[in-house]
C-alpha cells in the first residue's frame, strides 16, 4: 500500500484530492516511540498532526488527584493532535505508546500548507 493509499483511509484525510494526499504522503516524517515512551504531554505547545501507522498510542489526561485518566486508544489509521493543530493552543490531552509504535508527523505548517484549501472546511466541521 502506498502512503497515499493509506492516508486516503484516514477519516480526517479521506475528503482530499490525490495530489493533496500525495503532498501530505511526501512531506510528513516518520516517528518511532519505544514502549513506556511519551509522545507529548498536556500543555505542551502543538507541533503538528500524527496519524498512527503501526502499533497503538493511549491518549490521556491526569485528573485533579493526579492520577491518569485513558481517554482513548489510537491504532493503524486513527490520528491524533488535531485538537491543537486547529485552534493552535497547547495539547489537552497527554499521549504514550504502551508498546513500539509508529506515527507520521506533519508539523503544523506543512500540514496547512499541504491541505490549503481544505483548512475552513475542516475548521467550521470542528468548530461546530
Amino acid at each position: 500500500m502506498t502512503a497515499e493509499t493509506f492516508l486516503a483511509t484516514v477519516p480526517l484525510l479521506a475528503e482530499l484530492p490525490a495530489d493533496h494526499l500525495a503532498s501530505i504522503a511526501a512531506a510528513g516524517r516518520t516517528k518511532n516511540v519505544g514502549p513506556g515512551e511519551t509522545v507529548f504531554r498536556e500543555g505542551d505547545v502543538s507541533d503538528g498532526l500524527y496519524v498512527v501507522l503501526a502499533g497503538k498510542v493511549r491518549i490521556y489526561k491526569q485528573n485533579d488527584d493526579g492520577n491518569e485518566v485513558e481517554l482513548a486508544t489510537g491504532a493503524a489509521g486513527e490520528y491524533f493532535g488535531e485538537l491543537a493543530l486547529i485552534d493552535g493552543g497547547t495539547r489537552s490531552a497527554s499521549v504514550a505508546s504502551p508498546r513500539r509504535a509508529s506515527s507520521s508527523f506533519w508539523s503544523a505548517k506543512l500540514f496547512w500548507h499541504c491541505s490549503r484549501n481544505r483548512r475552513s472546511s475542516w475548521e467550521r466541521r470542528w468548530r461546530t
